[in-house]
């Protein structure tokens, strides 16, 4: 059976060359990847690096309608909060992103010293400014037309200020908002209803008995004019 490279020990130098070069790779990658997350991420799949989902961290949304109004402003809460992984850390305290589909407008509402979340990949994602908490405020304007159902796919984490990936725990929630259907009362319609079927109806009878009634006319006229004729030509004698 033969060996592999490196269970014998045994390096060739182009073999040793790319090992080295594999190695300087995947050091810039991970410090890549570790940094943009401080400084904010936004992805479909989550927050990966960090290990799977974990339901100790709870995402609550405030704010947020069941159903949408056309270009109706609604303000919003995003909260992390999980036991397991206390606030104690300054600096780095808890991320998130934002993926919005469906239409309208999201926007981040400034803290304090107005600092804000930054747009990313087409979504919204923290900054190392407000990374140091676990609640944040946005803004979003429902789209002015009535389309598909909105959908706001969101993903929390809550870190230990490590400045590694260990320790933290993060998760997932998506939120769907139907547009504004009025209520429509059924008893109501069946009125309504009646009451156009009626109108059109009176309405038919008003054009038509005149015409009905005026075609009789014509035709009587024409047969007594007929008749008179007739007659006229008629020798009695």
């Amino acid at each position: 059976m033969a060996e592999s490279a490196l269970a014998s020990g045994i390096y060739s130098k182009p073999a040793k060359t790319l090992l080295v070069a594999c190695f300087l790779i995947l050091t810039l990658v991970s410090t890549n990847s570790i940094e943009a997350r401080q400084t904010g991420i936004v992805s479909e799949g989550g927050c990966a690096c960090h290990g799977g989902m974990n339901s100790n961290t709870v995402i609550t949304v405030d704010g947020l309608p069941d159903e949408y109004k056309l270009s109706e402003e609604y303000f919003f809460t995003l909260t992390i909060s999980n036991e397991n992984v206390p606030v104690q850390n300054p600096d780095q305290n808890g991320g998130f992103s934002i993926i919005l589909t469906g239409g309208g407008i999201l926007e981040p509402v400034p803290d304090a010293d107005g600092n804000v979340a930054q747009e990313m990949d087409g979504g919204l994602t923290h900054t190392m400014d407000v990374n140091n908490r676990r609640t944040w405020e946005f803004k979003w304007t429902a789209p002015d037309y009535y389309s598909t159902n909105v959908s706001f796919l969101i993903y929390g984490n809550a870190v230990n200020g490590n400045g590694a990936p260990s320790g933290n725990e993060w998760n997932g929630l998506e939120i769907e908002i139907d547009p504004y259907k009025p209520e429509v009362d059924s008893g109501n319609d069946l009125i309504l209803t009646t009451v156009y079927i009626s109108i059109g109806v009176l309405v038919l009878l008003l054009i038509s008995v005149p015409i009905i009634l005026t075609k009789r006319s014509i035709n009587a006229v024409e047969e007594s004019d007929f008749t008179k004729d007739y007659a006229d030509e008629i020798d009695w004698n």
